[in-house]
This record gives C-alpha cells, structure tokens and sequence, in this order.
C-alpha cells in the first residue's frame, strides 16, 4: 500500500489537505502501430516531394533521387513494422479475437508473437466472425519487398540495364504489373527505379487496406488515426 498525503496546499491563498492511498501502480497498454504508420505516411509525402524536384530538373540528380530512394525504403520497412505491431497488439488485446478463439476451442500460445508475420494474420483473419482466407498479392508482396530490401545483397546491375523479369530477383516479377513510375526507371533498372513515390504510397495503402479487412472480420471499425491518414493521403494523390 502506497499512501500519499500533501498537507496545507495552498491555492489562491487558501489552504487545504488533500489525502489519499493507492493499492497499485494504474497501467495501460501501449502500441507503437500508431507512429509507424505516421512515419510511414510522412515517408511518402516526403518522397513525393523529392521525385518532383527530380522529375522539374529535366535530368538525372543522384542526390536528390537518393532522397527518393530513401523516403521509399522508410515507407516500405515503416508500413510492415505498423502491421507487424499493429496484429501483435490485436492478438494480445482485442477482445473480440479471444471471445472468437474461445468459441472455436483455438489455444494461442506465448510463442504465436514468435511466428511470421503471415502466419499471425493468417491466424487472426481465420478465426474473425466473418472468416477470410484472402491471400492478398499486394501484401504479400510488401512483405517480400521489405524482405528483399532489408536483406539485400550487393549485385551487379548491368548498364544498361536488363529489364527482363527472367534476369531479375522474384520480387520484380511481383512489382511488374503494379506499374511504378519513376522518371528514370529505365537508366536505374531494379530495384532503385522502382523506389519511388508509386511504391511508397503503395506500401502505406496496403497496409491500411490490410488492416481494413482485419477489422472487417470482427465487425469493428478501424481506430481514427488510420482513416485520418488515409484521408490525408488522398490529398496527395499522384506524381
């Protein structure tokens, strides 16, 4: 037991005694999902930016383009770090999910936070009130971009260079038909020339989107702070 007592306050020259105990410490559960998701969005308009400086020129900056390719880099690894905590609070906290996995007989162990991030949305989308088995491209593809990104090793690109999806990683297959535009593509190749504000901008809306079938599932609506971001990315809309 904590006791707490402040004697002969004063205020506006009165004084009073004010007295109390506290049996325990209050907490609250916190998530950073918040954050990442306004770094990722703020990532993308400032990339926005950057490719417009570059595209207003008229001729190839490497400076400025690395301010491209870094805006699009934080989008990207930003936008998987917001669904990666985003579902780990959800599996932790929501308690829609547990009534839902109590009412299937599904046990989630301490090691489910240990699981890929797939597997934890697999989980969640699988066991919602309105079960989805959605195997989205667009996410699954982020999430093999960061990867990609994150993992990358030092390769030979060719100049020119090759714009053959056979001679190219498996992630460029998957970015292909989302027809990212950068105004030097074909002098960067891949994958500099697909970082760009298309493939920020991408990134943010799939996760959002992805979350937006999550909450679906639970009949729940998404917190303000997403639809605000939506909201303001739309204001931003393309090149």
């Amino acid at each position: 037991m904590n006791d707490i007592a402040i004697d002969n306050t004063k205020h506006d020259g009165a004084s009073f005694t004010l007295g109390f105990s506290c049996s325990a410490t209050p907490s609250v559960k916190t998530s950073l999902s918040r954050y990442f998701l306004i770094a990722a969005s703020s990532a993308t308009i400032e990339c926005k930016k950057h490719q417009r400086l570059l595209s207003d020129k008229g001729r190839f900056d490497e400076t400025i383009n690395e301010k491209i390719v870094c805006s699009t880099i934080n989008s990207i690894i930003l936008s998987q770090a917001f669904l990666e905590s985003y579902i780990n609070s959800f599996i932790d906290s929501n308690k829609k999910f547990h009534s839902a996995t109590k009412e299937r007989n599904i046990t989630i162990g301490n090691n489910v936070f240990d699981q890929p991030i797939e597997s934890k949305y697999k989980l969640a989308l699988r066991t919602g009130e309105k079960c989805s088995t959605d195997e989205s491209d667009n996410f699954k593809s982020l999430i093999s971009l960061r990867n990609y990104l994150v993992h990358y090793k030092s390769e030979f690109i060719p100049h020119p260079p090759i714009h053959n999806a056979n001679e190219n990683p498996k992630i460029y297959k998957q970015l292909l038909n989302k027809k990212f535009y950068h105004p030097y593509q074909d002098l960067l190749g891949f994958p500099k020339g697909y970082l760009c504000f298309d493939s920020a901008m991408w990134a943010v809306k799939t996760a959002i989107n992805k979350i937006r079938e999550l909450c679906s599932c639970y009949n729940i609506q998404p917190e303000d702070y997403i639809t605000e971001i939506e909201r303001e990315l739309e204001t931003h809309g393309t090149t």
